[in-house]
């Protein structure tokens, strides 16, 4: 397994960052603080190569985040982060894949929708961190509110982001729009009862991709157990289905197992 140094460099380069700041501006409420968030799934899926033709296994999915933020000025905050996550499959090793990214992003708050501009340098590996396949540049504009009681008990958080792909593998330039509305409602004690709602359109727009578009729906839901406000495990169906105006890249897939979720 190889990651790229230059990721490595970058985390490195954040660490050193963030531990300076804070000595410098010690005191200060725009001083740059260093987190780190992460996940762990375990879950089975009866489509690991998200094709017509199913192939179920078990699978991992790691995904770590390193990320230093602060505040530029009243109202705006900003994250500068690297990122790495890899799929491996228990059977279907060669379905496995990962990817590692640097990114930014500038936050600000709108009507009371939190928004951001972000852009990420992201890059493809085949299998896990073995060789790489391809780089890509991922503009993005988003925004997000969370609603409290927007039903009697429960919590409503609505996203929407538009996004743009460019890199050097003509075939997955593109332009997207995704949309989901995350559902929570406190049962006793640390349990709580979650769901989501989820649609996304693609289209293609060079390479053998060219004039492709795509529609994902997805629906999932799920208990979680809080272990306190950073480190929760969620249990959850969840089903995707994707439709494709080119034939073969259609598939429906459900998940089904557990995910660790933690922020320090």
């Amino acid at each position: 397994m190889r990651l790229d140094f230059k990721l490595l460099f970058v985390l490195f380069l954040l660490c050193g960052f963030a531990h300076s700041a804070e000595a410098q501006w010690q005191g200060s409420a725009s001083a740059p603080k260093l987190s780190m968030e992460g996940s762990l799934q375990l879950p089975w899926t009866d489509n690991a190569f998200y094709a017509p033709e199913r192939k179920s296994a078990f699978f991992g999915n790691p995904d770590f985040k390193l990320n230093i933020g602060g505040n530029l000025q009243p109202g705006w905050d900003y994250d500068v982060y690297a990122r790495a996550s890899a799929v491996t499959h228990y059977k279907e090793i060669d379905a496995n894949d990962s990817a590692s990214l640097l990114g930014g992003r500038l936050k600000h708050s709108i009507f009371g929708w939190n928004t951001r501009a972000i852009y990420e340098f992201r890059q493809f590996y085949n299998k896990v961190f073995e060789t790489l396949a391809f780089n890509t540049h991922d503009f993005k504009a988003a925004a997000l509110k969370k609603i409290v009681d927007c039903l009697p008990g429960l919590t409503c958080t609505p996203f929407l982001q538009a996004h743009f792909r460019h890199s050097d593998n003509l075939d997955v330039r593109r332009f997207g729009f995704d949309a989901s509305l995350d559902l929570e409602r406190a049962l006793q004690g640390k349990w709580s009862h979650v769901g989501t709602l989820e649609f996304g359109t693609t289209a293609y727009i060079d390479g053998v991709n060219s004039g492709r578009r795509d529609v994902i729906l997805g629906v999932g839901t799920g208990l979680k157990y809080s272990f306190n406000d950073d480190i929760s495990l969620t249990t959850a169906v969840h089903y995707e289905q994707r439709f494709s105006n080119v034939s073969g890249k259609e598939y429906k897939r459900w998940d089904i197992g557990p995910k660790l979720d933690f922020a320090f």
